[in-house]
């Protein structure tokens, strides 16, 4: 629990990424309606919301309609870390 004297306008720590991360972990847990699709996709992009990648173009709150897999490294060197199932049509 935070000191009820933290500043949050003040803290030098405080990015949007760590903001957006508080927005969704409050929403979560003071949210208790029934997960849809609206909602599912509203996290979506709370989370990924600055993330760039010059190498691919990155989805958000859409569902996949071709192959995935989480790389690290150069396109022409990269690791496969995870690759997900084919996407049933």
């Amino acid at each position: 629990m935070l000191d009820k004297n933290f500043d949050w306008l003040a803290d030098t720590h405080v990015t949007r990424h760590s903001g957006n991360l508080v927005s969704l972990i409050l929403e979560v847990n003071l949210n208790k309606d029934y997960m849809n699709l609206e909602r599912l996709h509203s996290w979506h992009n709370t989370l990924f919301e600055y993330i760039q990648s010059k190498t691919y173009k990155i989805k958000r709150a859409k569902f996949r309609d071709d192959e995935m897999s989480v790389v690290s490294g150069p396109p022409e060197n990269g690791q496969i870390h995870y690759k997900a199932l084919p996407v049933e049509v």
